[in-house]
């Protein structure tokens, strides 16, 4: 995977925050090229490609017996394509395949459009 590119994607999609009050992204760190390379070799990061690019990944971390989502992000020209969706399902079939006994995540609720994009794939924002 192009690491670098996955971090090109994290940052853009928080810019969907800018403005929010949630976070300060002129400060946010982004997932290290270390703990990109980490998940990808534990079998815990994957990516959707479109057109030959990377329009999203979403990376897992076992917390115990349990598969923590740990981030999504898609590429904001990618955006409502239905590339999140499929991530986050191929990430549950992932967490299951793997024997996840629960599959969990954080995320804001406050902006309108994030919270019940995950319910939509049966997950519980919390």
């Amino acid at each position: 995977a192009d690491i670098f590119r996955l971090q090109e994607v994290e940052r853009a999609a928080a810019e969907l925050f800018r403005g929010s009050g949630l976070i300060d992204i002129d400060a946010m760190a982004v997932v290290s090229l270390t703990d990109h390379m980490a998940a990808i070799e534990a079998g815990l990061s994957l990516a959707c490609h479109v057109d030959g690019r990377i329009a999203g990944f979403v990376i897992g971390e076992w917390q115990g017996e349990d598969m923590y989502l740990h981030e999504l992000d898609v590429d904001p020209t990618f955006q409502r394509r239905g590339v999140g969706a499929s991530l986050v399902r191929a990430f549950i079939e992932m967490a299951e395949a793997k024997g996840a006994r629960d599959i969990y995540l954080a995320t804001f609720r406050d902006p309108p459009w994030n919270a019940p994009f995950y319910r939509e794939d049966g997950l519980c924002p919390t």
